[in-house]
C-alpha cells in the first residue's frame, strides 16, 4: 500500500508528517482482509503483527498509537533526480505469513523564494551619530573611529517587508550578510530577525565597505546552497571627514606699517573638527559636543594626532633669513616652530632709524595635518609685507 503526504520544504528542524486518518482506516481495513482478523484499531493491528521499518536518506517511518509518522531529519532536502522524494516503508507480518507493506511517499522540495526586486542602496553617513569621541584621558591619541546604522536604516522598509515574505514557510531560509569577503558575517532569518537589533558599521578611513545580502539554505550534510546571490547590496560610504575644516581669513594678504610691528600667523584662522569642536588656535567645547576638556591646544590636537606648520615659502627663505627673528626658525626647511609663530622683525631693522627704501616680503605657508587625513582647507599661504616708507 502506498501513501504519499503533502509537500515538504527544507527546514532546519526536524519535521514530521502523519498519513490522514481515513488512510489508515483503510490500512487497518487491509490488515483485516489479509490476517483473517477483526482489530479494532490500528494499534491493535500493529501490536499483533511482527513490525519492521526502512528508511530512505535518513527519512523514518514508524507506527504510533493509531498513526503512521514520517520523520524527517533537520536540514533533510531530497534529491531533484528522484523528484524530491523519499520513501520509506513500514512492514507488518502477521502469523498467518500475511504481510501488509506499506509505504510513504514523502517528498521534501528546497525552499522557494519569491521573486525579490530589491534595489541597491548607498548610505552616506555624516558621522553626526557619534558621541564621546573625545578619549576620557589627557589628550589620549584617538586610534579608531566607527560608525554604525541599524539595519531598519540602511534597508528600505519596502526591502525589510519583502524579505520577510520571501520564504514558503517560517524559518526556513536564511539571510547571509556579508561584510567585504567575511562570510561569516551574521546569518539571520529574514521572517524573525528584529532589524533594529543589527548594525552595520565601517570606519572612519574606510573609502566604501559593501554589504551584500543574500538567501540561503544548508541541506543535511551538504555545503550551504545559494537561493539568490547578491540579492541586495548596500554600500556604506562613510563621509566622516574627522579632521574637520579649517577657516583662513578673508585677506592673507597682510601688510604692516611700522618696522617694530609683530604678527602672529595663527590670526583669523579656526579649525574645527567634524563635530564642530574648535581646536586651534583655540580649544573650545561645542555645546553637545566632547565630553572631556584638554588643557591646551596641543592636547586637543594631540588627540587627532594633529599638527599645525609654519613654513617659509622658499623664495622668501632669505629674505626671512635676513630680516627676520629667526629664533625657532630651521633654514634647511624653512619651519618655524609653533613657539614662534609670532614674527617679527629682526633688530637691526626694528630699531633703525629712517624708512625702509624697499618693501619686505616674505610668503609664509601655513599647513595642517593629522593621523586622520588633512582638513578642508589644510593649506593657506600668508603673503606678508612692510611696504616701502615703513619706519618704526
Amino acid at each position: 500500500m502506498e501513501y504519499a503526504v503533502a509537500d515538504l520544504y527544507w527546514k532546519d528542524a526536524a519535521q514530521t508528517a502523519n498519513l490522514k486518518s481515513e488512510e489508515v482506516d483503510k490500512i487497518l481495513a487491509k490488515i483485516n482482509e489479509v490476517a483473517g482478523a477483526s482489530y479494532e484499531s490500528f494499534s491493535a493491528a500493529v501490536s499483533g503483527a511482527a513490525k519492521s521499518t526502512a528508511a530512505d536518506g535518513g527519512v523514518t517511518i514508524d507506527a504510533s498509537g493509531n498513526d503512521v509518522v514520517v520523520t524527517i531529519p533537520a536540514k533533510t532536502v531530497g534529491d531533484e533526480a528522484k523528484d524530491y522524494t523519499f520513501k520509506p516503508a513500514l512492514t507488518l507480518t502477521y502469523a498467518n505469513s500475511a504481510i501488509v507493506n506499506i509505504t510513504v511517499d514523502v517528498k521534501v522540495l528546497a525552499p522557494v523564494v519569491t521573486d525579490l526586486k530589491l534595489g541597491a542602496n548607498t548610505i552616506n553617513w555624516d558621522g553626526k551619530s557619534v558621541v564621546d569621541l573625545m578619549p576620557s584621558a589627557n589628550a589620549q591619541e584617538m586610534t579608531a573611529l566607527t560608525v554604525s546604522r541599524k539595519l531598519s536604516e540602511v534597508l528600505l522598509a519596502t526591502d525589510i517587508a519583502a524579505l520577510k515574505k520571501a520564504v514558503v514557510t517560517d524559518k526556513t531560509v536564511q539571510l547571509k550578510i556579508t561584510k567585504g569577503g567575511d562570510e561569516g558575517e551574521a546569518n539571520l532569518y529574514p521572517s524573525t530577525i528584529n532589524f533594529d537589533d543589527f548594525n552595520v558599521n565601517a570606519t572612519a578611513e574606510d573609502n566604501e565597505v559593501s554589504y551584500t545580502f543574500s538567501l540561503y539554505y544548508t541541506p543535511k550534510d551538504q555545503d550551504p546552497v545559494v537561493l539568490n546571490a547578491n540579492l541586495l547590496t548596500v554600500n556604506l560610504k562613510p563621509s566622516v571627514k574627522v579632521a574637520g575644516t579649517i577657516t583662513a581669513p578673508e585677506e592673507t594678504a597682510i601688510e604692516l606699517t611700522k618696522l617694530t610691528d609683530t604678527y602672529d600667523l595663527s590670526t583669523d584662522f579656526t579649525w574645527k573638527e567634524f563635530r564642530g569642536v574648535t581646536i586651534w588656535p583655540t580649544f573650545a567645547v561645542a555645546t553637545g559636543g566632547a565630553t572631556t576638556d584638554p588643557a591646551t591646544v596641543d592636547g586637543a590636537l594631540a588627540i587627532y594626532s594633529g599638527s599645525v606648520k609654519y613654513i617659509v615659502a622658499e623664495e622668501s627663505r632669505a629674505t626671512f633669513l635676513n630680516c627676520f627673528n629667526t629664533e625657532g626658525y630651521t633654514a634647511e626647511t624653512g619651519e618655524i616652530a609653533a613657539a614662534n609663530k609670532t614674527i617679527q622683525l629682526n633688530d637691526v631693522i626694528r630699531e633703525q632709524e629712517g624708512a625702509i627704501v624697499n618693501p619686505i616680503t616674505v610668503k609664509i605657508k601655513v599647513i595642517a595635518t593629522t593621523a586622520w587625513g588633512a582638513p578642508e582647507n589644510a593649506e593657506t599661504e600668508l603673503i606678508i609685507t612692510y611696504p616701502e616708507g615703513s619706519t618704526k
